[in-house]
């Protein structure tokens, strides 16, 4: 049998984060590059999409530059510091974005967990005391709404898969557990059992980070092929999110509130019996999430292979 090293491959994909457009576009060649070498077959499904570029984040405190991030889709000003808030406050709430200056609180790094409709940008919790004790803060963002083709890559049965396979490889910084991780799982279940594209559809997306939908700004890779391949979806038998695996022991889930934040596609409720996830412990993604601290160090082998074994299992039954 031949054997994919997951940790050689995940490299690859690191060396091009963050995987946002250029990162994208050279994270989706390493991807062609990988299922050409295993000698899988794939279409490319393109299309194109806005994505923030970021050109200014500047967060000033007593004329002392602030560590920061940008986490926002426009541009603009922020005055004073009542605007602090947690960015799991109202990550998947349905309000109005205001402008703020936000942290995650179980992450030491700079974390960018939500992205906002308004002037937005993230911090370390640890500097949360220099800007509440500052008598001046002030806050710059400049983004450019930029346009940006992204790719879709399908391994398999394009004609009647039993099994569809959900993966993205773009990422907010790093983005080893998220999502290299989920990629590498199943790259590995291709090249080592080449068999299962036999009943199985594969798609490596692009796009699921960031875009500029509204409500739901994630996961429009995923929603552009849904709206293409609508009755492949209808006909397949089990449809399979795989996304933050290798930190821990992944499971096989169907938590609708889990489903929801990584795999929020149009018709969700109607696909809603046949949707699971493969997905590790969100308590080990958290510390590390959207910041450069997801790196290769937060992955084990024994778990990026058990990732791969559960695939295999849902493809066997």
């Amino acid at each position: 049998m031949k054997h994919f090293h997951q940790i050689p491959f995940i490299k690859k994909l690191l060396a091009c984060s963050p995987r946002q457009l250029q990162g994208e576009k050279k994270a989706g060649d390493v991807i062609a590059k990988t299922l050409k070498a295993n000698s899988i077959s794939f279409s490319v499904q393109n299309f194109n999409v806005f994505i923030p570029k970021v050109e200014k984040a500047e967060l000033m405190a007593d004329g002392k530059k602030i560590q920061c991030k940008a986490t926002s889709f426009v541009s603009g000003k922020i005055e004073g510091k009542e605007k602090i808030i947690s960015s799991m406050y109202n990550f998947d709430i349905d309000e109005p974005d205001v402008p703020n200056i936000n942290f995650n609180p179980y992450c030491k790094g700079l974390s960018c967990v939500t992205h906002y409709f308004a002037p937005a940008l993230t911090i370390r919790p640890e500097d949360i005391p220099k800007i509440v004790k500052a008598k001046k803060v002030a806050a710059e963002i400049k983004i450019k709404k930029t346009l940006h083709q992204s790719r879709n890559f399908l391994a398999g049965n394009l004609k009647n898969p039993k099994n569809i396979f959900f993966t993205h490889y773009d990422s907010i910084n790093l983005g080893a557990i998220d999502n290299a991780s989920g990629v590498s799982a199943l790259m590995a279940a291709c090249a080592e059992f080449p068999e299962i594209l036999k009943t199985s559809l594969v798609v490596f997306a692009g796009n699921e980070e960031i875009s500029y939908d509204k409500p739901t700004y994630w996961a429009h890779g995923y929603r552009v092929f849904e709206k293409k391949y609508f009755s492949l979806m209808k006909n397949a038998k089990k449809i399979i999110c795989v996304d933050g695996v290798g930190a821990d022991k992944a499971k096989v889930s169907k938590d609708p509130q889990f489903l929801h934040q990584a795999f929020p596609i149009a018709n969700s409720k109607k696909f809603q019996k046949k949707i699971t996830g493969i997905f590790g412990r969100l308590e080990k993604l958290l510390p590390v999430y959207h910041s450069d601290l997801d790196n290769i160090h937060g992955l084990r082998v024994e778990y990026l292979i058990q990732a791969k074994k559960l695939i295999l299992a849902i493809t066997n039954k």
